[in-house]
Order: C-alpha cells, then sequence, then structure tokens
C-alpha cells in the first residue's frame, strides 16, 4: 500500500510540480493588455518556476536559463513596465523590450524587483517581453511567482540635443530678450573634446504642470536626452575619459565642509560675455538628481553658477542656497523623509521626490530642489564671464542637471562700453529661388554687409567676415568667399555666422547668426494652354488660373509685353472680359506669392477658335469638342443637328464632313473625319480537314477579305487552301470603305477520320479550372494544348484509356486541346477559368 502511495505522489510531483509555464517560449508568449493611463488596470500573474531557457545569446546580461515571454501592442510612445508581488528578496529579475519580433533589436534593458522602467516605443508596434532571474540553474531562485503590468505615462518633458546650437540656446531661449550683448558663448561636455561621452546639454520643453518651467536649458552630468520624463530608470551615463573642470574644483575649495576632497568627473558648461546693464542681472533655475534618496545623505555631485567681472577678476557663485554660504546640491538640499539616515536640510528649498518606477514624474530624477531666482546687481557698461558648470562627484555614477528658465536671463538694456563691439539682432537674407532646386547666390557683400554695418556698434572702422560654423567664426578659420556671391549648401535654408572685428583692436570682435533663405517661387513648368479667341468677341483670360493655381496663394495679374509683366506695370484692369486685338497671339501672365514676393512671368497663347476644336473617334463613334466659351451650331454631312456626338447610321463609313458655326462672331469652319468598319466577327480558333479553303472559315461580316497580316499584309483569294497552325485575317468592306480592324483566325488540321474513331472520346469538365479529364475506349497517346495564335502551351504523353491534364499553371482563356489516339485524333475547343 505504501509503494503504490509513493508512486502515486512521484507521478503527481512529476506531472504538476515540474510542469513549465505556458509562455515558455516566444511561440506562446502572453499577450498583455496596456492600460491607457498610469493606473494598473489589467495585472496579469506569472512564474518563471521551470521555466526552461528559450536559447539564444541576452543582450542585457544575466543567466537566462529560466525566462518566459509576454508581448503586448503600444498605444503611445512610451510604455511603462511593472514587474510586482516577487515571493522572496532572494532573486532580482531581468528583463529584454524586443521589437517587432522576438529576434528583434532590444531597444530596452532592465533589472527589477517592485518597480517600474519606462521605454520608448513605437504606437502601434508589437514588442516582446523576455523576463528572466539573473541566477543561473546550479543557484536556482528562490522567488519564482510575480505580477506584470503596462501603464500609459503622462507626457513629462522633451528633450531634444540637436534642435538649437550652444548659441542659440543662449541668445534665443535663455536670454529674455534680444541684444542683450551676449558674446564668447562656448560649451563643454561628455561629447567634446575627445571626451567619448554623451551630449550633457540640451534644449527641454513640456506641457506637464508639474515642471515649474516651460522651457529653458538643461545641463546634464550624464546624457540631457535622459532627462525626458518619466522617472523611469537611474541615470549613470558618464565615462571614465570625460573630466573635471578646473573652475568648479576651485570655486568648491573655499567651501571645506562640502568641497573637500570633491574629485569631478563628468563635467558639462554653458559659458558666455555679456555686457552689464540698467538692471541687475536676473534669472532661474533649479538643480535634480539621481541622489536624492539613498544617497542623499552621503554624496552630493556639485555645480556652481560663476560671475566674474572681467575688469577687477572677481569671482562671485550664484549657485548658493539663500542664508547660507553652502553650495547648492542634494547634500546641502534635502528632506529627511526620503531617507531616514539622515536629517533634512534646508528642506524649505527641495521641491518634490519622484520615487523611481512612479510613471507620472516630468523628469527621469529621483529629486529637484524649488526653483531658485537670481537677482545680482552688476556695473553698466562692465564686461562680466557667466559660467554654468556641474559635475559628479568622485564617479560617473548617479548623474544630476540644472535646469536653466528659458526666457529669465536678463540685465535692462544692454550699454556697450567704448571697447566693445556689439551686432543687434540680423533679419534673415532671403531671394527667390528661380528653379526651385532649394539654392541661390547670395549677394553678401553688396546687399548684405550694409545690413550687418547698420545693426554694429562699436568704436572705429571694422571689418566683417562670414562664416559656415560658430567655432570656424571664434576662431577666424574657413572664411567664406564672397566677392562672386555665395550659394547655400543646405537647402532652402541655411545658418551663417558673420564676425566683425574691430580694425584697431583684433581682440574686439562681436558674431551674430543669421538665416539665408531660397524661397520657392511659383512655377508652372508646361506650356499654358491656348484660349480660343473669336474675331472681335470678348475672352476670359481667367480661365487657366482658376483650374491651374491657386488664386487664393498668389496674385495674378496679365499684362500686353513681356516687360510690363516683369516689372508688374500696366496690367490688364479686366481680364474677364477682354477683347484682344485683331491678330494677337499672345498675353503674359504674371504669378506673384505675396509673402515672399517671387514671381514667375508664363506665356498665355492665344489661337483662333476653329483651330481649337476637335473630333475624337472611337470606333463607330464620333464627337466634337468646342471651347465653351461661345456658342455653336452643327451640321454632319450636310444635315443640321444640334447633337455634338454622333454614331451610325448618321455616319457615313469613310468620309465625314462636320459644320460647325461659331454664332458668337458668325464664322464658320469644316472638320473632316473618317469612320471605319468594325473587325469581323467569329470563333479566333478554328479547325479544317484536308483540301479546305479560306471560304471554309466561320466568320460574320460584310464583304469579307482576308489577308495575311493584322495591319498590311498580302490579300488572299477565297481558294486559299489552310494550312495547319497558321492564323488567317479577316476584314470588312461596307459602302467601299475597307476596314482598317481585322480579325485572326488561327486554324488547326483535324483527320477526316475523327468522326467515328474519336466519337467515344470523353472530355470534362468544360469550362475547366484546374484539372481535365480524358477518357476513351482506345489507347490515348496525347494531349497537346494550343492557345488562339496557335501557339504550343502544354504536351502531355498519355499512352492509356485515362489521363487527367494538369492546367493549374495555364493562363484563363479560349484554347484548343488536339487529343490524339491509337484510331485517330481530335481537336476540341477547351475553357479555363
Amino acid at each position: 500500500m505504501k509503494k503504490n502511495y509513493l508512486t502515486v505522489l512521484l507521478g503527481f510531483i512529476v506531472f504538476y510540480g515540474f510542469s513549465q509555464p505556458g509562455n515558455d517560449d516566444c511561440s506562446s508568449a502572453v499577450a498583455l493588455t496596456v492600460s491607457q493611463d498610469i493606473n494598473c488596470t489589467a495585472t496579469t500573474n506569472g512564474t518563471v518556476l521551470n521555466a526552461t531557457a528559450s536559447g539564444g545569446a541576452t543582450t542585457c546580461g544575466g543567466s537566462a536559463d529560466d525566462d518566459v515571454w509576454y508581448t503586448f501592442t503600444a498605444i503611445y510612445d512610451r510604455a511603462s513596465i511593472t514587474v510586482n508581488n516577487l515571493s522572496s528578496l532572494t532573486s532580482t529579475m531581468q528583463y529584454e523590450l524586443y521589437e517587432g519580433s522576438c529576434s528583434g533589436p532590444v531597444v530596452f534593458c532592465a533589472t527589477t524587483y517592485n518597480n517600474t522602467f519606462t521605454a520608448t516605443v513605437t504606437p502601434e508596434t508589437n514588442y516582446y517581453i523576455r523576463l528572466y532571474t539573473v541566477t543561473t540553474a546550479a543557484n536556482p531562485p528562490v522567488d519564482t511567482d510575480f505580477s506584470i503590468c503596462i501603464v500609459t505615462p503622462p507626457p513629462g518633458i522633451s528633450v531634444s540635443t540637436t534642435q538649437y546650437t550652444a548659441q542659440q540656446l543662449v541668445q534665443d531661449i535663455f536670454a529674455a530678450q534680444p541684444g542683450l550683448g551676449i558674446t564668447n558663448i562656448t560649451a563643454s561636455t561628455g561629447s567634446s573634446n575627445n571626451a567619448a561621452g554623451p551630449n550633457g546639454i540640451g534644449y527641454f520643453s513640456q506641457t506637464n504642470t508639474m515642471f515649474p518651467f516651460e522651457d529653458g536649458i538643461v545641463l546634464s552630468t550624464g546624457s540631457a536626452k535622459a532627462a525626458e520624463g518619466p522617472n523611469g530608470n537611474i541615470q549613470s551615463a558618464g565615462t571614465a575619459t570625460w573630466g573635471g573642470d578646473a573652475d568648479l574644483a576651485a570655486i568648491l575649495l573655499t567651501y571645506p565642509d562640502v568641497g573637500s576632497g570633491f574629485n569631478a568627473q563628468n563635467a558639462t558648461s554653458l559659458e558666455f560675455d555679456f555686457v552689464g546693464g540698467t538692471a541687475p542681472l536676473t534669472f532661474s533655475f533649479l538643480y535634480a538628481s539621481e541622489e536624492y534618496g539613498a544617497f542623499q545623505c552621503d554624496y552630493g555631485d556639485a555645480f556652481a553658477i560663476l560671475l566674474t567681472n572681467t575688469e577687477t577678476d572677481e569671482v562671485t557663485n550664484l549657485a548658493i542656497v539663500p542664508g547660507t554660504n553652502l553650495p547648492i546640491s542634494s547634500y546641502t538640499v534635502r528632506n529627511g523623509a526620503y531617507n531616514s539616515a539622515c536629517a533634512g536640510a534646508n528642506v524649505s528649498y527641495f521641491g518634490t521626490f519622484h520615487q523611481p518606477g512612479v510613471v507620472d514624474g516630468p523628469m527621469n530624477f529621483n529629486g529637484r530642489t524649488t526653483p531658485f531666482f537670481v537677482d545680482h546687481p552688476v556695473m553698466e557698461g562692465v564686461t562680466y564671464h557667466l559660467k554654468f558648470v556641474i559635475a559628479d562627484r568622485t564617479d560617473p555614477q548617479f548623474d544630476s542637471a540644472i535646469f536653466l528658465n528659458g526666457g529669465s536671463f536678463n540685465i535692462g538694456d544692454s550699454v556697450p562700453p567704448d571697447d566693445t563691439i556689439i551686432i543687434s539682432p540680423l533679419p534673415p537674407y532671403v531671394l527667390c529661388d528661380a528653379d526651385n532646386d532649394g539654392f541661390a547666390l547670395f549677394d553678401l557683400a553688396g546687399v548684405y554687409s550694409p545690413l550687418v554695418t547698420a545693426a554694429t556698434q562699436g568704436p572705429g572702422n571694422y571689418s566683417i567676415t562670414y562664416y559656415e560654423s560658430f567655432e570656424d567664426a571664434q576662431n577666424g578659420d574657413n572664411v567664406l568667399s564672397i566677392n562672386t556671391g555665395y550659394t547655400n549648401n543646405l537647402a532652402l535654408e541655411q545658418t551663417l555666422y558673420v564676425r566683425v572685428n574691430s580694425m584697431i583692436n583684433l581682440d574686439m570682435y562681436d558674431i551674430e547668426e543669421f538665416v539665408i533663405k531660397a524661397v520657392p517661387s511659383p512655377i508652372y513648368e508646361d506650356n499654358l494652354p491656348a484660349i480660343a479667341t473669336c474675331a472681335n468677341s470678348a475672352i476670359n483670360l481667367t480661365v487657366n488660373a482658376n483650374s491651374l493655381w491657386n488664386i487664393n496663394l498668389y496674385d495674378v495679374t496679365y499684362h500686353l509685353t513681356e516687360e510690363h509683366a516683369e516689372a508688374g506695370l500696366n496690367g490688364i484692369e479686366q481680364p474677364e472680359t477682354f477683347v484682344p486685338q485683331a491678330g494677337a497671339t499672345f498675353v503674359w501672365v504674371r504669378i506673384t506669392d505675396p509673402e515672399t514676393g517671387c514671381y514667375e512671368v508664363l506665356l498665355q497663347p492665344l489661337q483662333d477658335w476653329a483651330q481649337l476644336i476637335q473630333i475624337q473617334v472611337e470606333g463607330t463613334t464620333a464627337g466634337v469638342i468646342v471651347n465653351d466659351a461661345f456658342s455653336y451650331t452643327y451640321a454632319l454631312n450636310g444635315v443640321a443637328t444640334q447633337q455634338t456626338t454622333f454614331t451610325l447610321p448618321d455616319l457615313n463609313y469613310c468620309s465625314n464632313t462636320l459644320t460647325v458655326t461659331n454664332t458668337t462672331c458668325n464664322t464658320t469652319t469644316d472638320l473632316f473625319f473618317d469612320i471605319y468598319p468594325p473587325a469581323p466577327t467569329g470563333e479566333s480558333p478554328q479547325t479544317f480537314t484536308q483540301g479546305q479553303t479560306v471560304a471554309s472559315l466561320e466568320v460574320e461580316g460584310t464583304g469579307i477579305s482576308w489577308f495575311t497580316a493584322a495591319m498590311g499584309g498580302t490579300f488572299l483569294g477565297m481558294d486559299t487552301p489552310l494550312t495547319d497552325g497558321t492564323t488567317y485575317y479577316a476584314a470588312q468592306y461596307i459602302d467601299n470603305c475597307a476596314g482598317i480592324e481585322r480579325l485572326p483566325v488561327t486554324v488547326h488540321l483535324v483527320s477526316g477520320l475523327e468522326g467515328n474513331s474519336m466519337a467515344t472520346l470523353r472530355c470534362y469538365p468544360n469550362p475547366v479550372k484546374d484539372e481535365l479529364k480524358l477518357e476513351h475506349t482506345t489507347t490515348l497517346l496525347s494531349a497537346t494544348l494550343y492557345n488562339t495564335l496557335g501557339q504550343q502551351v502544354q504536351h502531355t504523353a498519355i499512352n492509356n484509356t485515362q489521363a487527367t491534364i494538369n492546367l493549374t499553371g495555364v493562363a484563363n482563356g479560349i484554347y484548343l486541346l488536339k487529343v490524339q489516339a491509337e484510331t485517330g485524333e481530335k481537336v476540341i475547343k477547351v475553357v479555363k477559368e
């Protein structure tokens, strides 16, 4: 009895205890429902218990010997994936996200325990999740069960590292207004100076009201792009070759409580000069860091905002916690509620904490400060240097960032000193692109340099040079040659840089960017259709404009000479009721884009109405096409009619005359055209016996004549003997008018004995789709299929009284099947469907 119980128990364990999960392989991946918002409305339970390896190397690391698979279809450009309710803390779950298929590219990796990670995805695209524990079979995990769900995060901040240059970020985004005298803009980050790191400088914008700034500049110790919300993963994007910043290290030494032992890594900086204006220096910013929470008690990445008076060399750090002498960091501004290992510090300046995996966070950092507002006095006319710099402390892990509020930098009205050159913002230089290829020749020396001179403030004489990049303008490299003009090398629109240099002091200069544009012209490539004229009658010159151009977008005028059209002078006042002079054959049309002033001049032909009338003949039907600006009467072959479409018997075979009278100007013209008899009708493949002639062929028509070709060829008498496999062509001859179209008839010889000997031949089904059956009382030798042109399509050897002919590969149509037997042969018409 005990043995039987043990057998049953072991069987139960084998069958149930070690059964694999249903989604052990990608082919059986469990479909997950994506929630429409941040709430986990559709949770799926899962396990890796007894899961086996699917094969294939992992991209994200770990041992995938117990992987399971899930799939979902993205509904937004981000998806937040949560793995929860693990049964123990003894193992970490790893997942890989594949795009498109199980073997597609891995677009995201994550190691998760009761957490959420957000991946960038493509809407309406299928994704596959490969989920496994990082332990191996030799060290199996205790935790095997979990739950998984996918939610849709709300939009957070968006970041672009390519939309603006450093100069544009400062002058167009950070500055409150143009003309603040900002010069010498430089930037440094992981992607510059051969640091082999990410770009830590970018433009941010947002529509999520949880973030206090609408847009601005982000400076990060990692990837600026990775700052996009929500707070899905820890940022640690730096590299060992991306070093620190000497100015930051020096200023931190003045704060021994927090700056001693600071080893800067992954420094990002943005700096520029400006001239003190009529108001204090003002702007706003905030600080964000991944060190908030777990490491706020021990570490503090550092940043500084260094303002230098270039006349006195006095340096002031503007990034100080108000009311203290402490630089702002996650160590000096923190809330103890998010790490009980230390008390809070300057808590009133701590903003918000975003728990990793909480998908409604607007940025990908654990926490941030409140916005800080700088209001610092500056002296009018004095040049200052302002540097924003941030760096990781000790190692590249756990990134931090500064967010500069867009449009907040202000100094009032800039007052340039006597030894300063300042260029005011410059207008774009716009040219009409004559051939619409996106390129034009810009006269920078003759046309644009005077504008630059007028926009420049500064002492003495100066030189003007142009460059394709800001770096070249700063260094004076690769000066553009403009004596014969400059052709843009980027289609439609390109940014150039102008440098104005003092001729007295070569170190005194300013650089300003401007845009050159090759604006498309309103080109109409083809010749304009002629407008019909009629003696001294009024015509409407606008008929083509109404159909060929969007007259709501362009100004269209009409002129008697090309010179007037080019100059835009003396336009015809009433083009809708224009009476052309006798013999006039042209007017000129000017099409102008009112927004750009670009225009095109086209020739508009004028042609007598009778030359524009057309007769269209199709078979035995003819129709007249006239200009509907006039009224007409008609006579066909001398008989008055009001019809404009004519058929038999009103038409004659061969010669016809249509007389058209223009009653508007009382003039008449004759149109001559021919109608030919159609081809006869009849079966195209036909059979004959030895000795028969073309007279034996069966076709229907009048005055049948036979020829050797579809056109031309040799006329055949009715006693012409038929030849097997030959195609003959039949035409009608009616009322002394020979038809042009001919009916082809291909003939096949059949034995005269087939009547009795082949009477028992069965051929079915007919019409046939795929297989044709043949049955006969004597042995069938072969079956050969011909098309209507007499060409062999298929040959089948049989040597049996029954056969199946496979016609699967034969196109639909009518064919002749020649069946040969021991006792004779027979030709059968077969219809393939």
